[in-house]
């Protein structure tokens, strides 16, 4: 599996945690982004001197990734509990 479909993997994963309904989406960015950059670190994939630009683009990835799967929804907490409602 490569980086951005771990990336996707992640997204997919916190979308479906509904533990903290009132999670608002920046939380929910830094939430993935914090863990992202666990996973490369333990790879060894970020080098430090663009650590920074690294972690800019990623947040910006990451708020793409989101819109696309949260698209029609008005909030991260809609979104959530309309998942709830369908199970």
């Amino acid at each position: 599996m490569n980086d951005k479909q771990v990336l996707i993997e992640l997204i997919i994963t916190y979308l479906r945690d509904s533990s903290n309904l009132n999670e608002t989406t920046s939380q929910f960015v830094k939430r993935v982004r914090d863990q992202f950059v666990k996973y490369l670190l333990m790879s060894n994939t970020i080098p430090e001197p663009v650590f920074r630009e690294v972690l800019t683009d990623l947040e910006e990835e990451i708020v793409d990734i989101f819109r696309k799967k949260t698209y029609g929804y008005q909030s991260l907490k809609e979104f959530r509990i309309s998942r709830i409602l369908k199970n």
